[in-house]
């Protein structure tokens, strides 16, 4: 029990944040402009394809021992910006790497 206790009271932070943001969240309570304009229909949930997007791929998992597998990040060669990033997230820029 203490040990249950002791490791929530140090997630808390974690928790006290999320529960925070969840009325600024999409995936929360309804949007801001639901809230304001009645008019407005916000209650339609996210797809899949959406939220699968910001999913970590098992696929990826190579990515703690070889951070270069699927690329990495933005990089500027001759003046111009490219990702060199080609993994399944497609919202980020960086493999997740654990050094």
């Amino acid at each position: 029990m203490i040990a249950a206790l002791l490791a929530v009271a140090m997630n808390a932070d974690v928790m006290m944040t999320m529960k925070e943001y969840n009325k600024y969240s999409m995936r929360g309570e309804p949007g801001i402009e639901a809230k304001i304009d009645k008019k407005v229909a916000d209650d339609q949930p996210l797809d899949y394809q959406y939220a699968t997007n910001w999913s970590f791929s098992p696929g990826e998992v190579i990515t703690f021992l070889l951070p270069y597998y699927y690329g990495f990040g933005d990089v500027e060669i001759q003046g111009q910006k490219a990702n060199l990033y080609w993994g399944q997230m497609p919202f980020t820029t960086n493999p997740m790497y654990f050094g």
